[in-house]
Parts: structure tokens; C-alpha cells; sequence
């Protein structure tokens, strides 16, 4: 009782704030748009961008009509999809890329590599809408839901090895969340599990020895919350910051091998799953393969350009790897343009 009496007034003053503030701000907004008309698609965004630059003290009035648009109106912008019980999900599960030709890079990656004598482990990492598929208000279309069957398939016919995430990250749902909820990406408990995974696929037996440390938790803010931007308001109206649990990872021997004395360096290459420290992937692979690598990943550059740029500098590196792991997210793929 007590908490729907709060929800109400969180409404309440939100609602205040916003009428409070848009009042001024429509009252200096010219509602008339020379060569648009109500019926072009144009039309909307830019009264909208005028208004918010009309709105007085700006920032906390942005704020406010954010919240407005998040709490009451149920808008979260075009980048983000509201789940229930406050999960978010990126758009870009939702639609097939424009394109990736994947299956033609895959081939093409896996033959330069090839000619160094180094071995491509792919491992795709299923989308948070699949593992948390009951947490969306409605089913994505078919060829979304059947495109990580599809891969599977895919691989296993070039003959590489298929490390199914999926399973996974369903069955650890049981102990802990392995997706965080207002973000893109897999928890550091979702990448743990996806370690251990991918080591008892490839079935090494390197020597060299990790350990990792768990921190206390602390207060994330998911890169999702960016486009739902609600400043002082978060706690009115949400949407809510959530806790990580962070995790360091180190050597506690010196070198490592693989089949007696034959070093084997381990190459990381992928995405912001891979080069974020929050979530500690490439050390829980470390420490799970008892074998270092160097990290390869890059944040905001998807998982083809990170490889393109490490297949450049192989010709001039001292030190090349004998395997490379290859992390791709499964919504950069377009299976539609590999069948």
C-alpha cells in the first residue's frame, strides 16, 4: 500500500515538473515549421528539438521530460527496448544488421590465419534477448529467434568448433544474472560461465596458474541508460542503476605451456564483452585456460574491424599466437546474406 502511495507521487511531481517547465517552454516555441507540415515525419522531431532548447534551466528541465517520457509515457527512444522488471535491451537485438557477409569473413579470417599456421576459435555470444527472452513484452520475429540455430550449423559445416553460449548463460540464470539488466553486455558472473565453457570445448591443459579476486559491489550504470538519460530524477523515475560485482585477475606463475614444452600464446579478439575490465572476460579465460593471451578487443568498433586490424599487424609481430579467439556478438550477424 505504502509503495503504491509513493509510485503515485513520483508521478505526481514528475508530472508537476514537466508541465511546470514545458508551459515555458511552449510558450517560446514557434509551432510554425515553413515547408512541414503536421503529416511529415520531420515535423514532430523538430518542434520536439526546439522545444527542449526553449525549455528554462535546460538541463534540469531535459531531465524532467525525460522522465516524463520514461515513466509515463513508456518512451525510451529509438536506441532502447523496455523489458519487464526494469530490463533494457538494445534496439539492435531486435532487427537484422544492414549487412556483415559473415560467413565470407569468417572464411577469409580463418584462411589468413591459416597461412600463419594459427587456429580461429569463433565464439559467438548469444543476444541478452535470447537468454532473457521471458523479460520482453513481445517475440522477436523468426529469423532473430532461429539465427542462433542457424550458426551452429554454419560453423560446425567449416568445420570450426561450436561453443554454445546459450545453454550457458540459460542454465546460470539459476545461481545469478548472467546478463546485466540496463545494460548491452553479460555480467562478469555471465562471462565467468562462458570461460569455463569455452576452455572445456577446446580442451587445453596449459600450466600457468591465475587467480581471481572479487571486490565488493558497487554502482553500475549500464551503457543503455545513456539514451534514457534521467540525471537527478533516476530515483523518481527511474530507470534504476544496478550493482556490479568486480573482479581482478592475476598470474600467480611464471609462464605457461600447452602439451609439455611447447608455448602456446592465446590471442583475444572481439568486442566491449571482451575489452571492458568490469565484466574481466579475458582474465577469467586466463585463469580458466591456465594459459595468458593478449587482448586484442576494442569497445565501440563491432567484432570485424578489431580482426582486420590484427590480421594487418601479423605480418610484422615478432610473436604471433597459435590460437585466436574470436568473440562476436550474435546481432552484428545477418544470416539472411549466408544462406
Amino acid at each position: 500500500m505504502l509503495h503504491g502511495k509513493l509510485q503515485i507521487i513520483n508521478i505526481v511531481m514528475i508530472a508537476v515538473l514537466v508541465v511546470c517547465a514545458g508551459a515555458m517552454g511552449l510558450a517560446r516555441t514557434d509551432l510554425r515549421l515553413y515547408n512541414k507540415t503536421i503529416w511529415d515525419g520531420q515535423y514532430q522531431r523538430n518542434i520536439e528539438n526546439e522545444f527542449l532548447h526553449n525549455l528554462p534551466l535546460r538541463d534540469r528541465a531535459v531531465y524532467a521530460w525525460n522522465a516524463f517520457k520514461y515513466r509515463i509515457l513508456g518512451q525510451t527512444g529509438a536506441r532502447v527496448v523496455e523489458g519487464q522488471d526494469g530490463w533494457l535491451f538494445t534496439s539492435e537485438e531486435f532487427v537484422s544488421p544492414d549487412s556483415s557477409l559473415f560467413e565470407t569473413e569468417l572464411v577469409e579470417v580463418s584462411r589468413t590465419l591459416s597461412a600463419f599456421n594459427i587456429r580461429l576459435i569463433p565464439v559467438i555470444v548469444p543476444d541478452k534477448a535470447r537468454i532473457y527472452s521471458d523479460r520482453i513484452f513481445h517475440p522477436r520475429m523468426t529469423a532473430l529467434e532461429t539465427r542462433y540455430e542457424r550458426l551452429q550449423f554454419l560453423l560446425e559445416r567449416h568445420g570450426f568448433v561450436w561453443i554454445d553460449l546459450e545453454q550457458t548463460l540459460l542454465l546460470g540464470r539459476a545461481t545469478d544474472e548472467t546478463f546485466m539488466r540496463t545494460d548491452t553486455h553479460w555480467s562478469p558472473f555471465g562471462a565467468m560461465l562462458s570461460a569455463r565453457e569455452i576452455s572445456e570445448a577446446l580442451d587445453l591443459t596449459g600450466t600457468q596458474r591465475f587467480e581471481t579476486t572479487i571486490a565488493e559491489e558497487t554502482l553500475f550504470d549500464g551503457d543503455l541508460l545513456a539514451f534514457i538519460d534521467t540525471g537527478p530524477l533516476r530515483s523518481l523515475a527511474g530507470p534504476l542503476a544496478e550493482f556490479i560485482t568486480l573482479s581482478v585477475t592475476n598470474s600467480t606463475t611464471g609462464g605457461g605451456s600447452l602439451f609439455g614444452d611447447v608455448n602456446v600464446p592465446v590471442a583475444l579478439v572481439g568486442t566491449s564483452f571482451s575489452a571492458r575490465e568490469e565484466f574481466n572476460f579475458s582474465g577469467f579465460l586466463r585463469q580458466e585456460l591456465n594459459l595468458d593471451l593478449i587482448n586484442y578487443a576494442m569497445e565501440g568498433e563491432g567484432p570485424f574491424l578489431p580482426m582486420r586490424q590484427f590480421l594487418n599487424s601479423l605480418p610484422t609481430v615478432e610473436t604471433r599466437p597459435e590460437l585466436v579467439i574470436w568473440e562476436i556478438p550474435e546481432r552484428y550477424i545477418n544470416m539472411e546474406e549466408t544462406e
